[in-house]
Protein backbone atom coordinates (compact mmCIF):
# COMPACT_ATOMS: atom_id res chain seq x y z
CA UNK A 1 0.00 0.00 0.00
CA UNK A 2 2.85 2.37 0.79
CA UNK A 3 4.21 1.96 -2.73
CA UNK A 4 0.81 2.77 -4.25
CA UNK A 5 0.49 5.90 -2.13
CA UNK A 6 4.02 6.93 -3.06
CA UNK A 7 3.23 6.43 -6.76
CA UNK A 8 0.19 8.68 -6.35
CA UNK A 9 2.33 11.30 -4.65
CA UNK A 10 0.10 10.96 -1.59
CA UNK A 11 2.29 9.16 0.93
CA UNK A 12 3.55 12.39 2.50
CA UNK A 13 -0.08 13.47 2.98
CA UNK A 14 -0.99 10.16 4.63
CA UNK A 15 2.11 10.31 6.81
CA UNK A 16 1.20 13.83 7.94
CA UNK A 17 4.35 15.30 6.41
CA UNK A 18 2.56 17.44 3.80
CA UNK A 19 -0.05 20.12 4.45
CA UNK A 20 -2.04 22.14 1.90
CA UNK A 21 -0.30 25.21 0.56
CA UNK A 22 -0.99 28.47 2.33
CA UNK A 23 -1.88 31.70 0.58
CA UNK A 24 -4.27 32.95 -2.03
CA UNK A 25 -1.96 33.36 -4.99
CA UNK A 26 -2.53 31.51 -8.25
CA UNK A 27 0.39 29.20 -7.44
CA UNK A 28 -0.98 28.47 -3.95
CA UNK A 29 -4.45 27.74 -5.34
CA UNK A 30 -2.94 25.37 -7.93
CA UNK A 31 -0.85 23.64 -5.25
CA UNK A 32 -3.91 23.35 -2.97
CA UNK A 33 -5.99 21.86 -5.79
CA UNK A 34 -3.22 19.34 -6.48
CA UNK A 35 -3.00 18.52 -2.75
CA UNK A 36 -6.79 18.01 -2.50
CA UNK A 37 -6.71 15.73 -5.56
CA UNK A 38 -3.88 13.58 -4.13
CA UNK A 39 -5.61 13.57 -0.73
CA UNK A 40 -8.80 12.23 -2.36
CA UNK A 41 -6.76 9.58 -4.16
CA UNK A 42 -5.24 8.55 -0.83
CA UNK A 43 -8.66 8.23 0.82
CA UNK A 44 -9.93 6.13 -2.10
CA UNK A 45 -6.83 3.94 -2.18
CA UNK A 46 -7.00 3.27 1.55
CA UNK A 47 -10.74 2.54 1.55
CA UNK A 48 -10.66 0.27 -1.50
CA UNK A 49 -7.65 -1.68 -0.26
CA UNK A 50 -9.35 -2.59 3.02
CA UNK A 51 -11.04 -5.91 3.58
CA UNK A 52 -14.53 -5.74 5.10
CA UNK A 53 -13.01 -6.46 8.51
CA UNK A 54 -10.46 -3.65 8.21
CA UNK A 55 -12.92 -1.16 6.69
CA UNK A 56 -14.85 -1.14 9.98
CA UNK A 57 -12.02 0.84 11.56
CA UNK A 58 -12.10 3.66 8.99
CA UNK A 59 -15.74 3.89 7.92
CA UNK A 60 -16.95 7.47 8.13
CA UNK A 61 -13.45 8.98 8.25
CA UNK A 62 -12.28 11.44 5.62
CA UNK A 63 -8.79 12.24 6.89
CA UNK A 64 -6.30 9.92 5.14
CA UNK A 65 -3.66 10.55 7.80
CA UNK A 66 -6.03 9.50 10.58
CA UNK A 67 -7.22 6.50 8.54
CA UNK A 68 -3.65 5.38 7.96
CA UNK A 69 -2.71 5.75 11.62
CA UNK A 70 -5.75 3.80 12.85
CA UNK A 71 -5.14 0.96 10.40
CA UNK A 72 -1.47 0.89 11.31
CA UNK A 73 -2.24 0.69 15.03
CA UNK A 74 -4.92 -1.96 14.60
CA UNK A 75 -3.46 -4.13 11.86
CA UNK A 76 0.31 -3.71 11.71
CA UNK A 77 1.57 -6.85 13.40
CA UNK A 78 4.87 -5.34 14.45
CA UNK A 79 3.34 -2.38 16.32
CA UNK A 80 0.99 -4.34 18.58
CA UNK A 81 1.96 -6.76 21.33
CA UNK A 82 -0.50 -9.34 20.03
CA UNK A 83 0.92 -9.02 16.53
CA UNK A 84 4.50 -9.36 17.72
CA UNK A 85 3.68 -12.44 19.79
CA UNK A 86 1.95 -13.92 16.73
CA UNK A 87 5.19 -13.44 14.76
CA UNK A 88 7.15 -15.10 17.59
CA UNK A 89 4.73 -18.03 17.49
CA UNK A 90 5.15 -18.33 13.71
CA UNK A 91 8.92 -18.36 14.20
CA UNK A 92 8.74 -21.00 16.91
CA UNK A 93 6.42 -23.20 14.84
CA UNK A 94 8.42 -22.84 11.62
CA UNK A 95 9.84 -26.07 10.22
CA UNK A 96 11.62 -26.75 6.94
CA UNK A 97 9.39 -28.09 4.21
CA UNK A 98 10.26 -31.23 2.23
CA UNK A 99 11.61 -29.55 -0.91
CA UNK A 100 12.93 -26.39 0.77
CA UNK A 101 16.69 -25.81 0.78
CA UNK A 102 18.25 -25.07 4.14
CA UNK A 103 19.23 -21.55 3.05
CA UNK A 104 15.62 -20.76 2.07
CA UNK A 105 14.43 -22.11 5.42
CA UNK A 106 16.91 -19.94 7.31
CA UNK A 107 15.91 -16.93 5.19
CA UNK A 108 12.28 -17.51 6.29
CA UNK A 109 13.42 -17.52 9.91
CA UNK A 110 15.46 -14.36 9.35
CA UNK A 111 12.37 -12.65 7.93
CA UNK A 112 10.62 -13.21 11.28
CA UNK A 113 13.74 -11.94 13.05
CA UNK A 114 13.82 -8.80 10.90
CA UNK A 115 10.15 -8.01 11.58
CA UNK A 116 10.79 -8.02 15.32
CA UNK A 117 14.14 -6.24 15.27
CA UNK A 118 14.32 -3.58 17.97
CA UNK A 119 11.12 -4.73 19.69
CA UNK A 120 10.73 -6.28 23.12
CA UNK A 121 10.10 -9.63 21.40
CA UNK A 122 13.26 -9.44 19.29
CA UNK A 123 14.62 -12.80 18.07
CA UNK A 124 18.32 -12.99 18.95
CA UNK A 125 21.02 -14.60 16.84
CA UNK A 126 21.32 -17.29 19.52
CA UNK A 127 17.58 -18.01 19.36
CA UNK A 128 17.80 -18.26 15.57
CA UNK A 129 20.77 -20.65 15.74
CA UNK A 130 19.06 -22.80 18.39
CA UNK A 131 15.89 -22.99 16.31
CA UNK A 132 17.86 -24.11 13.25
CA UNK A 133 19.75 -26.69 15.34
CA UNK A 134 16.55 -28.18 16.74
CA UNK A 135 14.44 -28.16 13.57
CA UNK A 136 16.88 -29.01 10.77
CA UNK A 137 16.34 -32.41 9.12
CA UNK A 138 18.40 -35.38 10.39
CA UNK A 139 20.76 -35.24 7.39
CA UNK A 140 22.34 -32.17 9.05
CA UNK A 141 23.00 -33.90 12.40
CA UNK A 142 26.78 -34.15 12.00
CA UNK A 143 27.14 -30.57 10.72
CA UNK A 144 24.97 -29.25 13.55
CA UNK A 145 27.08 -31.15 16.08
CA UNK A 146 30.13 -29.37 14.66
CA UNK A 147 28.39 -25.99 14.68
CA UNK A 148 27.28 -26.38 18.31
CA UNK A 149 30.91 -26.92 19.32
CA UNK A 150 32.09 -23.88 17.39
CA UNK A 151 32.08 -20.78 19.61
CA UNK A 152 30.58 -17.56 18.25
CA UNK A 153 29.36 -19.07 14.98
CA UNK A 154 27.74 -16.40 12.82
CA UNK A 155 24.55 -16.94 10.86
CA UNK A 156 26.35 -16.54 7.49
CA UNK A 157 28.90 -19.19 8.57
CA UNK A 158 26.08 -21.45 9.78
CA UNK A 159 24.35 -21.10 6.41
CA UNK A 160 27.60 -21.87 4.55
CA UNK A 161 28.28 -25.04 6.55
CA UNK A 162 24.71 -26.29 6.18
CA UNK A 163 24.62 -25.51 2.44
CA UNK A 164 27.86 -27.43 1.95
CA UNK A 165 26.36 -30.37 3.86
CA UNK A 166 23.24 -30.16 1.73
CA UNK A 167 25.33 -30.25 -1.47
CA UNK A 168 27.35 -33.21 -0.18
CA UNK A 169 24.11 -35.04 0.61
CA UNK A 170 22.85 -34.39 -2.94
CA UNK A 171 26.08 -35.75 -4.45
CA UNK A 172 25.94 -38.83 -2.21
CA UNK A 173 22.27 -39.42 -3.10
CA UNK A 174 23.02 -39.10 -6.82
CA UNK A 175 25.94 -41.55 -6.49
CA UNK A 176 23.70 -44.01 -4.64
CA UNK A 177 21.13 -43.84 -7.45
CA UNK A 178 23.82 -44.49 -10.09
CA UNK A 179 25.22 -47.40 -8.06
CA UNK A 180 21.75 -48.85 -7.61
CA UNK A 181 21.08 -48.70 -11.35
CA UNK A 182 24.44 -50.35 -12.07
CA UNK A 183 23.72 -53.23 -9.70
CA UNK A 184 20.25 -53.67 -11.19
CA UNK A 185 21.58 -53.79 -14.76
CA UNK A 186 24.36 -56.23 -13.78
CA UNK A 187 21.76 -58.48 -12.17
CA UNK A 188 19.59 -58.25 -15.28
CA UNK A 189 22.55 -59.10 -17.53
CA UNK A 190 23.48 -62.07 -15.34
CA UNK A 191 19.96 -63.50 -15.45
CA UNK A 192 19.77 -63.00 -19.22
CA UNK A 193 23.11 -64.79 -19.73
CA UNK A 194 22.06 -67.89 -17.81
CA UNK A 195 18.62 -68.14 -19.23
CA UNK A 196 19.66 -67.65 -22.90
Amino acid sequence: MTVILQAMGAYAIVNGEEEPAAGNTAAARTATADYQKRRAYAISAIRFSCTDEAAIYVNGLSDPSKMWQILKERLDLTTSYIGRTAIVAQFQNARPTVRESISVYIARLQAFQLQLQGSTEEITEQALRTHVYTTAPPKFKTAIGYLKRTPDITIPNLITVLKETEEENKVEAAAAVVESKSVTSLYACGRGGRGG
